[in-house]
């Protein structure tokens, strides 16, 4: 919701939060609804977002190295949908209506957001003790190195699986421990990254043998070849194994040009991104089967 409300609510953050967009360096999203988490990391001015809070009747709720901002002085509104006071300035809930939580960490620089405050305080202990995060798991530390060694990462989704089995007939591909899309820029192409991490080199060598047989053949539900829709797009297929941490990563790198940076002949822009949205519309429409595990 943070980027997606901002070329509607974007010029209101400021006012309505105490900062904008281009504070932002970095974030995370994860979890199911009503159960999901952000975290931000930025430039924020802690006086300014505790201000503009104030001025939308937040409570401050000052504690060591954290300030918290709720709605309620217990904190337990975050869920509550108001359409009466939707405000799409408020990237955190205000799209229908909620008032959610935020937790200010100005030490580290750190916005901490969930709609859920049993979710909030369990992100706490993390972000201040220095408990282990997911960057300190190896799956997702060798995912991010492959993904951050060339161009500019500007998003990543993890997932386990992609929530199907493998066909009956299909080429077995080795369970792997995580798997990864990524978004990322070159100077001369854009790209999206399908990472799968393993714990041994063979693994990762197999799966890559495994998914490029599949893709000879793999079709989406509706019955379109994916090569195909690979090729509508320009997107051409390298792969690779790349030793990353305690793991070793199989990466198809899929390539597209860069979208032109003048309109077209209906005199839109272009979008950006075409690789890896392509492949989190085939995630989210369960077209992934050339990358299940098994049989």
């Amino acid at each position: 919701e943070f980027v997606s409300e901002l070329f509607v609510g974007g010029p209101q953050y400021l006012p309505v939060v105490g900062f904008d967009f281009f504070a932002v360096r970095a974030g995370i999203a994860f979890g199911v609804p009503p159960a999901q988490g952000l975290v931000l990391a930025g430039d924020f001015d802690a006086a300014q977002i505790t201000a503009a809070y104030a001025a939308r009747d937040y409570v401050a709720q000052v504690r060591p190295r954290l300030t918290l901002l709720c709605s309620t002085a217990a904190c337990d509104e975050g869920l509550r949908v108001d359409l009466a006071r939707r405000d799409t300035g408020n990237p955190f809930g205000g799209r229908i209506g909620r008032a959610e939580p935020l937790a200010l960490l100005p030490d580290s620089g750190l916005l901490l957001n969930a709609p859920n405050f049993a979710v909030l305080e369990a992100l706490l202990p993390a972000a201040l003790s220095g408990q282990d995060t997911l960057a300190d798991q190896p799956d997702y530390a060798a995912l991010a190195q492959v993904a951050t060694a060339s161009g500019t990462l500007i998003q990543m989704q993890f997932t386990a699986d992609v929530g199907l089995a493998a066909a009956p007939a299909a080429l077995a591909l080795p369970p792997y421990g995580l798997l990864a899309i990524a978004q990322r820029l070159e100077a001369d192409a854009q790209y999206a990254d399908v990472l799968l991490s393993y714990t041994d080199e063979a693994g990762a060598r197999a799966a890559l043998s495994a998914i490029t047989t599949r893709l000879e053949t793999a079709a989406t539900q509706d019955g379109r070849p994916v090569l195909a829709l690979f090729a509508d797009r320009e997107m051409t297929l390298t792969t690779a194994v790349v030793p990353a941490g305690e793991r070793f990563v199989a990466q198809l790198a899929l390539r597209a040009p860069l979208p032109p940076d003048v309109p077209g002949s209906d005199g839109r822009l272009v979008a950006s991104a075409a690789p890896f949205r392509l492949l989190i519309q085939m995630l989210q429409r369960r077209d992934l089967g050339w990358l299940a595990a098994g049989p």
